[in-house]
C-alpha cells in the first residue's frame, strides 16, 4: 500500500515537471518570437535610415558638384573678362598714347592726393 502513495506522488511530481518543461517551452517560444520581431524591427529601421543618409548624401554630392561647377564657370568667366579688359586696355594705349599717359598721370595724381590725405589725418 505505500506503493500508491508513492506512485501518485511520482506521478505529480512527474506530471507537474512535465507542465513546466511545457511551460518554459511556450515560453520560450514566446520569447524567441519577440526577440525575432525586435530584431526584424531594428533591421527595417536600419535599412530605412541607411537609405534615407543614402539619400542625403547623394543630395548633398549633388549640391557640392553643382557650386564646384558654378565657381568654375564663374572664374572661367571672370579670367575671359579680365583678359579682354586687359587687351582692350593694350590697345586704347596704343591708339591713344597720348590719352593714355594723361588719363594716367591724373588717375595717378588723384591717388597721391587720397594718400596723402590720409596719411594726414593719422
Amino acid at each position: 500500500m505505500a506503493d500508491k502513495p508513492m506512485e501518485r506522488a511520482k506521478d505529480a511530481v512527474a506530471e507537474g515537471v512535465e507542465r513546466t518543461r511545457e511551460a518554459m517551452g511556450d515560453g520560450l517560444d514566446a520569447a524567441r518570437e519577440k526577440f525575432e520581431d525586435v530584431a526584424d524591427d531594428l533591421d527595417r529601421r536600419y535599412r530605412r535610415a541607411a537609405r534615407d543618409m543614402r539619400k542625403v548624401g547623394d543630395a548633398a554630392r549633388e549640391k557640392y558638384e553643382s557650386a564646384k561647377e558654378g565657381v568654375r564657370e564663374a572664374y572661367s568667366k571672370a579670367r575671359k573678362d579680365f583678359e579682354r579688359l586687359g587687351n582692350d586696355v593694350t590697345d586704347y594705349v596704343r591708339d591713344n598714347p597720348g590719352k593714355a599717359v594723361l588719363i594716367a598721370a591724373g588717375v595717378g595724381f588723384l591717388i597721391g592726393l587720397a594718400v596723402r590725405r590720409r596719411g594726414g589725418d593719422d
